[in-house]
């Protein structure tokens, strides 16, 4: 590989000190016109080029964003998709890191991109480094966060969990005669799984349903999570059960959907099902279920014009809750 020219190189052929090269590439009148010519000179002699990294330490920043979420399926793919389109038309790429909601792995990721100067971060927060985002947001005022409810002291975008969840276990409690019912969740931990067991809760307390009956758990958003919990739950039911599930998330309740068909086909008729999702998830998977229907690109675009701003420097910083509507297809 053929070895780069360096600043050292440039400053020693064209007779000047390597600070009058680094004035020259940040503003060639910085300097006399006899040194600017023959950093100029030299510059295309040895073919030389700037370190993109350095040239971000001496801007503070850089034309990069950085986009950190905990997974890439659905909800997170479409946000993203429209951030990144935002910012491209911008003149800014975009980095997108997979978190898997992952304390190390979420702070090494914003670590590194506040490193390479990037000019702003939005970011899906995991809820296990509320502390440090929280001080990180206090020096970087360009960071937006998404999707979950987090005192970081920076603009939130995202969807009412909790109150979409009682809305959705509302509307089941009092349209069908239930007599089990299972939530599943993605990660036990994370925001967004505690607002919506809040309000699902809320709803079953409310419409007096035994708590006894109600089974949750947490999938971790995949498919074996979800299907271990499918099998718990179902393995629990007698023949004179009157089951509901409640799928948190597109891609858990498209998981169980193909673990019912596939390992309790007789329950498909029976199982009443209602989760959260995107358009045409219903069509998607062919059968009757109560749907909260959720907006990804509006929470994406929300985002990235709010962090876009904040770069701008045309807003003001605020810590703001900024609410997405959602449909209901009950």
């Amino acid at each position: 590989m053929e070895k780069k020219a360096t600043i050292r190189e440039v400053a020693k052929l064209a007779g000047v000190s390597i600070s009058s090269v680094s004035r020259y590439l940040n503003d060639p009148t910085s300097i006399k016109p006899v040194a600017a010519y023959n950093v100029k000179k030299a510059i295309q002699e040895l073919e030389y080029a700037p370190s993109a990294a350095a040239q971000n330490l001496k801007r503070g920043k850089s034309q990069m964003i950085g986009i950190v979420v905990p997974h890439m399926r659905v909800f997170f793919e479409e946000a993203s998709a429209v951030i990144t389109e935002y910012f491209y038309e911008r003149g800014y790429m975009t980095a997108v890191c997979i978190s898997n909601a992952e304390e190390q792995k979420e702070r090494f990721f914003v670590d590194q991109m506040l490193r390479q100067q990037a000019a702003g971060i939005v970011i899906a927060p995991s809820g296990k480094n509320t502390d440090y985002l929280r001080k990180v947001c206090e020096k970087h005022k360009h960071f937006v966060a998404i999707d979950r409810a987090e005192n970081l002291g920076c603009p939130q975008v995202l969807e009412n969990h909790k109150e979409n969840a009682y809305r959705l276990v509302s509307h089941l409690l009092k349209n069908g005669c239930y007599n089990k019912i299972m939530f599943v969740h993605g990660w036990e931990k994370s925001f967004s799984a505690q607002m919506c067991q809040t309000g699902g809760l809320g709803a079953v307390q409310e419409a007096g349903f035994p708590e006894s009956n109600l089974q949750v758990h947490f999938s971790h958003s995949n498919r074996k999570g979800t299907f271990e919990a499918l099998k718990l739950f179902m393995d629990s039911l007698g023949e004179n059960d009157h089951p509901a599930i409640v799928a948190y998330g597109t891609d858990i309740l498209e998981y169980t959907v193909m673990g019912l068909h596939q390992f309790y086909p007789q329950w498909l008729s029976r199982c009443a099902l209602a989760g959260f999702a995107l358009p045409g998830t219903r069509e998607k998977l062919g059968i009757d279920c109560s749907l909260v229907i959720k907006n990804p690109q509006q929470v994406g675009a929300t985002a990235a014009e709010l962090l876009y701003g904040r770069i701008q420097e045309k807003a003001e910083n605020d810590d703001q809750t900024y609410q997405i509507p959602v449909s209901y297809s009950f």
